[in-house]
């Protein structure tokens, strides 16, 4: 699972970085794209009785909530996240 390896590298990454250098960050999650794949664990959290893709879709958008939230951890455990801008995007087609 690719984003899972992105987000260990960012999580890496930021644990490495000497703090009094500025550091810019792309991540590109590619999580809420085709196909649809997400670890089992984040499927089951949604009901059975949903459409099936609409299970996909919330377990991915799941993960990536849940992968923004343990980069946003470490640069706080890192005493950075005060000086640090992040910014979303969605693409839309």
């Amino acid at each position: 699972y690719t984003d899972w390896q992105a987000t260990q590298e960012c999580i890496r990454i930021v644990k490495e970085h000497d703090v009094d250098i500025p550091l810019f960050f792309y991540v590109a999650f590619q999580v809420n794209h085709t196909p649809l794949e997400v670890p089992d664990r984040y499927i089951e959290r949604y009901p059975a009785t949903w459409r099936e893709d609409r299970r996909w879709y919330a377990g991915m958008a799941t993960y990536w909530d849940e992968a923004m939230g343990n980069i946003t951890a470490t640069y706080k455990a890192r005493g950075m996240w005060d000086n640090t801008l992040v910014v979303v995007s969605r693409c839309l087609y």
